[in-house]
């Protein structure tokens, strides 16, 4: 837990969480870095088990996350709420690009009935008047895709506070949350992130 907890505080892992890249790639995403500078914290984090390489169509190393990446998400979403509550005062508070990769890792797990498609808007309210959130796009039950576009068309939408997501997902208190949602299919995929992540829970 500890190794993953530092890691998350990466840049790096947060771009990687949206789809997988190059050093370079994730270079051009993180200011003032270069990619002699990201390499070997790539290298790092694949020796960790929270990143595996791949070739790419030229040999070039593509980064992407492990599978024990986007599962250990349930122990972050969890340390995060306990900070919220125990050690706000103490603790970084949890920021936009935080949220951003966390939902990315987690729609990654989750799977619906194939007869399930659409794009659904996930919005999380930081205070301050910041949002923060995802597009996510499914096809035949499957998350294909989660950008942090707020403005892109929705077929349905959830919204809420750090707190009300974190009954929502972790508890299952999924009625915390303001659905513009029709025909269910975010409250669908709300359930579903709960279930995957922390539905065996007693």
């Amino acid at each position: 837990m500890e190794t993953l907890a530092d890691s998350w505080a990466s840049t790096a892992l947060h771009t990687l969480a949206a789809r997988p890249g190059t050093a370079a790639a994730v270079a051009d995403s993180v200011e003032g870095a270069d990619r002699a500078a990201i390499e070997p914290d790539l290298e790092r984090m694949c020796m960790l088990g929270l990143l595996e390489r791949r070739a790419g169509r030229r040999g070039e190393a593509i980064y992407a996350p492990t599978k024990w990446l986007r599962e250990g998400i349930v122990l972050l979403i969890a340390a995060a709420r306990h900070e919220r509550r125990h050690l706000a005062s103490q603790t970084a508070p949890v920021g936009t690009a935080d949220v951003v990769a966390a939902y990315q890792l987690s729609l990654s797990l989750i799977r619906l009935p194939e007869d399930r498609s659409g794009t659904c808007r996930f919005e999380l309210e930081l205070g301050g008047g910041v949002v923060t959130g995802v597009s996510a796009e499914v096809v035949e039950g499957r998350v294909v895709s989660a950008e942090p576009d707020l403005e892109r068309e929705a077929y349905a939408s959830a919204r809420g506070k750090l707190r009300d997501w974190f009954r929502a997902v972790i508890d299952g208190g999924i009625e915390s949350l303001d659905f513009d949602d029709d025909h269910g299919l975010a409250r669908a995929v709300v359930e579903a992130m709960h279930e995957t992540m922390f539905g065996d829970q007693p």
